[in-house]
């Protein structure tokens, strides 16, 4: 066993979440130091590499941790090698949340109007636009809203070919707008942890 010392930009950071999993903990006051895996893993030929992180360099690995980046590579039409990143999200939404905003909307998809379907609950302000998991940024949408809407801002969303014709009135719709306008006054997460 030896021990190695590293920076955080010579590692490849789409490996942590994928490769590189959480297996345990590392506790220490300055004097001692303890290694507890979570689970029995003979450690006695593992090299051990220690790795040197500024706060940005945290940031980057939480964010990664949490939404899960995966490199794909495909060959695009031509034959050439593409590199595509993928995001797969990570977030939870507490589940009392999502029953308060039920329970607020009558248990009905605010889009459509349905409320005799399964429901989800939408971000108002996009979570990839650091919008908040809390009530205020939330509506009750079923799943085929919920999926049509994908990461179309609010705005946009308003205007959409789909939207119009499912909405049930204008009533509705301007209620939509007025949860909007108060969700667009909420102050944006920076990082939120999900696990």
């Amino acid at each position: 066993m030896k021990l190695v010392e590293l920076t955080f930009s010579s590692i490849d950071i789409h490996k942590f979440g994928n490769d590189l999993e959480i297996c345990g903990m590392i506790t220490g006051n300055g004097k001692e130091l303890y290694i507890i895996p979570f689970t029995s893993v003979d450690y006695s030929d593992i090299d051990f590499e220690i790795i040197d992180m500024t706060k940005e360099d945290w940031d980057k690995l939480l964010f990664q941790l949490d939404h899960l980046e995966v490199i794909v590579r495909a060959k695009d039409d031509n034959g050439k090698l593409q590199k595509i990143i993928l995001r797969k999200s990570q977030r939870q939404i507490d589940t009392n949340i999502q029953w308060n905003v039920f329970r607020r909307d009558n248990y009905t998809c605010q889009y459509c109007g349905k409320n005799n379907v399964p429901l989800t609950v939408d971000h108002i302000i996009l979570w990839e636009d650091m919008g908040q998991s809390i009530e205020d940024n939330l509506i009750s949408a079923c799943k085929k809203c919920n999926k049509t809407r994908g990461n179309m801002g609010f705005e946009d969303w308003r205007k959409d070919e789909y939207y119009l014709k499912v909405i049930p009135n204008s009533i509705v719709d301007e209620r939509n707008f007025t949860l909007f306008e108060r969700a667009k006054q909420l102050p944006l997460r920076k990082f939120e942890r999900s696990r």
